[in-house]
């Protein structure tokens, strides 16, 4: 189980850091978690409580990740198991993701504001709209040129991320 809540937290925070590049939480965060496989498998009140930490955005992403493997281990030995199995295809899926976003190059111009992004999408320990305030400013901060290149950026991460999961669902 402790490998399991190693794999949330990575699912947790490559998610959040996908949904800061679009700039949204909350409800784009539940049609992410809507597309585990062993989402339909859920009854009324498990799929409710998967739903609502979702939502959640007074979570870091720390705590979310916590509240995740807290639920998991409500759930039903034979859940628990899909769970993990989802977990680890997703984990080997966005491995690439994570590495891609590290080597990601910025022009001369944009590399300091692109830097203070990763930096930003890494930490754990804020929420995801203090993420999203906290990126917003370092755009904001930016001349028009550097805002474009910092905004292909981050819709190239939310882009790869998707195209990532869709790779497993379908």
């Amino acid at each position: 189980m402790m490998l399991f809540k190693f794999f949330i937290a990575i699912i947790v925070t490559l998610t959040s850091i996908a949904m800061a590049s679009f700039n949204s939480a909350g409800d784009d965060m539940k049609h992410i978690f809507m597309l585990a496989p062993f989402y339909p498998k859920l009854d009324d009140n498990s799929r409710s409580q998967y739903l609502a930490i979702a939502q959640n955005t007074q979570l870091t992403q720390d705590q979310m990740a916590e509240e995740l493997a807290k639920w998991v281990e409500k759930q039903p030995q034979e859940l628990q198991k899909e769970m993990e199995k989802f977990g680890e295809k997703l984990i080997n899926s966005l491995k690439y993701l994570g590495r891609a976003i590290i080597d990601y190059k910025f022009s001369s111009e944009a590399q300091s504001y692109g830097d203070k992004i990763k930096n930003i999408l890494n930490r754990t320990n804020i929420t995801e709209t203090e993420s999203d305030r906290q990126v917003s400013n370092v755009i904001d901060s930016a001349s028009p040129k550097i805002q474009q290149e910092l905004s292909k950026f981050l819709f190239w991460i939310g882009r790869e991320f998707i195209n990532q999961v869709f790779k497993i669902i379908n």
